[in-house]
């Protein structure tokens, strides 16, 4: 932590890369969080959808299974002419077991080779009534080896104004050919009835459907839903029909409601059980937390983010501030050179590069001369200016961007030159002086009349030990012997050696 203070303090940016990248994380955990809720709650709707498609799937077995067993019965009976020679109530009573008294079963039928209705349970006489147009008559016509059919939803013509669905099992007589069709009917109100039982939010379905896509019973009841004439669409049957159980999210072209269908296809039965809980049912709760969640996160984001603005101009403020601060103890304030202690730091760095290459290193010490008189005499603003001027002219004399000119102290300046030899900087040296004494700077405290420089040299050739010390001291001497030998003149002070 105290590492990324650090780092953070040193550089401003950072700290907004920082920031920004601690509220990507965030937002990221935030999201895989909400994503596995999501998860969460769709996985708990399945399994509540699908246990109620269990119950109902039972209960629908069983009492089809109950009317097949019937069915056989009838079937196999209606072909004994002692059974058909009965008086009729005896007779009916031996087809057709207590099941066919059940309050949701229609007719329990018997039909002839032509279709013809040849016993009913339910109208004694049988009604005069042909249904050989029924599906369920011609698949049994078309095809010996069908079992169990059930049929489309029709509207009886047994108990006219009731829909059904007919249950029905082929009759073949003992030398193999067809003898009719044994039916029975079993209304849409005891579908209906079944899933009333089922507790729903008042967004969400549940239907029972034909491999046909026909609606058998649907809970809630809507205006434009009619049992066994409203059909799902095509896409959605499809895919329902292709698999035995699965799920889907659509929303449905009935009320316009997006629903989560749960469904599972009973092939043997030709139907289709559906329950579809709505999303805002399964999703409600977690898009509230979800909205929440995000506006904490859009908000703790915005805060931080800020914060690390104000932090971060602080913080360049300040290493502006320190820079500058930095740029003013290497600087000269009056002449911009820079200050002794660069000169300190350069002159063991350039020592220790001119030992280790084996290269020379020269350096030049300057004095004003007369200076203090020249102070006295124009005052010191204008004893300001003159080095200022003199400064310039020393920067100006530089070769190389390793050389370097600083003031020294007062009115002395020194030049570090890298690279060059005494005879060089004695060049160097006598052109800087000449430039100075040019400019004619007026002095009457000088006997030239003019303001005068004096210089002294001193070299380290890079092949022979020694010490910065020395070659400094050497310099000096120089200088010293300048000013005593007349002064606006160069000295040498010969190499520095072991």
């Amino acid at each position: 932590m105290k590492r990324i203070r650090a780092v953070t303090a040193r550089h401003p940016r950072r700290t907004l890369v920082f920031s920004a990248s601690l509220c990507i994380v965030m937002a990221l955990l935030s999201v895989l969080t909400l994503w596995q809720q999501w998860l969460d709650a769709r996985d708990h709707a399945v399994e509540t959808s699908v246990n109620v498609l269990t119950i109902i799937q039972k209960d629908i077995e069983r009492n089809i299974e109950l009317y097949d067993l019937s069915l056989q019965a009838a079937a196999a009976g209606v072909l004994d002419p002692t059974v058909m020679r009965l008086p009729n109530r005896l007779r009916d009573a031996i087809l057709f077991d207590a099941s066919a008294r059940a309050s949701d079963l229609g007719s329990l039928f018997v039909l002839d080779r032509q279709g013809n209705v040849l016993v009913d349970c339910k109208n004694d006489p049988p009604k005069a009534v042909n249904l050989a147009d029924r599906d369920f008559f011609k698949v049994h016509v078309n095809d010996p080896d069908r079992g169990l059919f059930v049929s489309q939803p029709v509207v009886s013509r047994l108990a006219p104004g009731q829909r059904a669905i007919v249950l029905s099992r082929r009759v073949t007589a003992a030398d193999g050919s067809f003898a009719g069709v044994a039916g029975i009917g079993i209304k849409l109100s005891y579908f209906a009835r079944l899933f009333s039982s089922v507790k729903l939010h008042s967004t969400s379905a549940v239907a029972l459907l034909n491999d046909k896509g026909m609606f058998l019973t649907r809970m809630p009841p809507n205006v434009k839903f009619s049992p066994g004439q409203s059909s799902v669409g095509p896409a959605l049957l499809a895919s329902m029909s292709a698999h035995g159980e699965g799920t889907i999210t659509r929303t449905a072209a009935m009320d316009g409601v997006e629903r989560l269908y749960v469904f599972r296809h009973l092939p043997q039965f030709g139907m289709i059980i559906v329950v579809a809980p709505s999303t805002e049912d399964v999703f409600g709760a977690w898009r509230s937390r979800a909205a929440i969640v995000a506006v904490l996160m859009v908000v703790f984001s915005a805060a931080l983010l800020f914060v690390s603005v104000l932090l971060s101009v602080e913080l360049r403020d300040r290493m502006t501030g320190e820079a500058a601060m930095r740029a003013l103890a290497r600087t000269d304030s009056l002449t911009g050179l820079a200050t002794r202690r660069v000169f300190d730091e350069t002159i063991r760095r350039e020592w220790a590069i001119a030992r280790r290459s084996a290269r020379p290193l020269t350096l030049v010490f300057i004095d004003v001369d007369h200076f203090k008189s020249f102070n006295d005499a124009y005052g010191h603003m204008a004893g300001d200016e003159a080095l200022v001027r003199i400064a310039g002219i020393l920067a100006a004399g530089l070769r190389y961007g390793s050389d370097i000119a600083t003031r020294y102290g007062g009115e002395e300046f020194v030049l570090v030159l890298a690279d060059t030899t005494e005879e060089v900087g004695a060049l160097i040296a006598e052109r800087i002086r000449a430039t100075v004494e040019d400019c004619g700077i007026p002095h009457v405290g000088s006997p030239l009349g003019h303001l005068t420089i004096s210089l002294g040299i001193a070299s380290y050739n890079g092949a022979s030990a020694g010490r910065t010390e020395e070659l400094v001291k050497r310099a000096d001497q120089s200088l010293y012997r300048a000013k005593q030998n007349g002064r606006n003149r160069v000295a040498s002070g010969g190499l520095v050696a072991a």
